[in-house]
């Protein structure tokens, strides 16, 4: 009776042990790969609201007033580990580009635009990925119209809301979707902007400017 309890204990024992450990080497992989990924100074307050919260996960809460428990400690150093393992696998692959679009991807993307000279695709690609301006060209100021509407919209994680790019998508004339873009205030200076635009060129603008707004192509 002895020997089944006590094999009944240490079973529960190594049982708990292991769901200790997977949920702070989870957690922690979860933290590290979030910081190491983004370049934003917003994901540090969300990575110590995240870690505030996990605080009662792991038994460091003031509330309770008892000490630190074995399971506790054990969370601890399973997402301490994991977290120091898993930030610089993220910042590696954030700074090499491992989730990127390869560069053929991104050449097929412009062939289907119509950019299919391979010298304006290189320009592109070195303006892309490197920041590289293009010979002859200039960056544009900083209090210039341009600048402004691409500095208002780089921050969003999608461009266009849902709304406005299901109706831009169904739109087939150039002046339907110019007046649909002059209705919404984000897009207003950018409709109008094309619309000072020679004729010839402006429907070649807003399929170009279906992939920056919409992220389709």
């Amino acid at each position: 009776m002895n020997d089944k309890s006590g094999k009944e204990a240490g079973g529960h024992a190594a049982t708990s042990w292991l769901i200790d450990s997977a949920v702070g080497v989870s957690l922690g992989l979860l933290l590290g790969i979030l910081v190491g990924l983004s370049a934003s100074p917003i994901v540090a307050s969300v990575a110590g609201g995240l870690v505030a919260l996990l605080a009662g996960l792991f038994g460091l809460t003031d509330k309770t007033g008892r000490p630190l428990t074995r399971n506790g400690a054990r969370r601890i150093v399973a997402f301490g580990l994991a977290a120091t393992i898993a930030a610089p696998i993220g910042v590696i692959a954030r700074t090499h580009d491992w989730l990127a679009p390869s560069v053929k991807w991104q050449r097929d993307s412009m062939t289907e635009i119509g950019i299919t000279d391979t010298k304006e695709q290189n320009e592109l690609l070195r303006l892309v990925r490197f920041g590289i301006l293009p010979k002859g060209t200039t960056a544009a100021p900083k209090d210039s119209a341009a600048a402004q509407i691409v500095a208002a919209r780089a921050p969003v994680l999608y461009s266009g809301s849902a709304e406005f790019c299901g109706a831009f998508m169904q739109l087939t004339s150039v002046e339907d979707r110019l007046n649909l873009m002059k209705q919404t205030a984000d897009e207003r200076d950018f409709a109008n902007i094309i619309g000072n635009m020679p004729v010839e060129q402006q429907d070649a603008a807003l399929t170009a400017g279906r992939i920056y707004l919409c992220k389709v192509r």
